[in-house]
């Protein structure tokens, strides 16, 4: 199968590699989008180099379907889905507080392991989400920058500092090329 690897600040190969098999608990997705955003970027410029290994496969904006799914995970082939990029382990104190995001072992896919720029990907099910039909394709790809500035806005609790009531607090549009990175 097809893949692209990082060779090093600016420089990125395509190439060949092993088409994965699912592990426990995975299922194997065939890649139809990966997006590209800042923290792409920075990996291209070589200023994530501690974290991308020489080799490695990029890609955290996704969008798939599933190719192969474990019995009983209530995926099925042919399922529309994205990935929540975030490997966490569940039992630290960021974890257990209800802060995964600050997890002390936190690995993004495709940053730190393995991501998306591949025909297909062997992922967690536990990070896979199913896509609704009302989304194309293309809106599924930026799913993953979109749930990040809506979990930004909330977490700042934007129009609630002021005690206004729903109906009066200012509504916002996201702009920008990229969200994260």
């Amino acid at each position: 199968m097809r893949a692209s690897f990082y060779e090093g600040a600016g420089r990125f190969r395509t190439g060949t590699a092993p088409e994965p098999k699912a592990g426990e608990g995975e299922a194997v997705l065939r890649m139809k989008r990966v997006g590209i955003c800042g923290t792409d970027l920075h990996i291209f410029q070589g200023h994530l180099d501690q974290r991308v290994p020489k080799g490695g496969i990029i890609g955290h904006e996704t969008f798939g379907e599933i190719a192969e799914a474990p019995h009983g995970s209530g995926l099925s082939s042919g399922d529309r889905v994205v990935v929540e990029p975030l490997r966490v382990c569940g039992a630290c104190r960021a974890c257990t507080m209800g802060a995964p995001f600050l997890c002390y072992k936190l690995k993004v896919l495709g940053v730190d392991v393995p991501g998306g720029m591949q025909e297909y990907w062997a992922v967690p099910t536990d990070r896979i989400i199913k896509v609704p039909a009302s989304l194309t394709d293309e809106h599924a790809a930026v799913m993953e920058p979109l749930a990040i500035a809506t979990h930004d806005v909330t977490r700042a609790k934007v129009g609630h500092r002021a005690g206004l009531p729903p109906s009066r607090r200012p509504r916002h549009r996201l702009r920008g090329e990229s969200v994260p990175g």
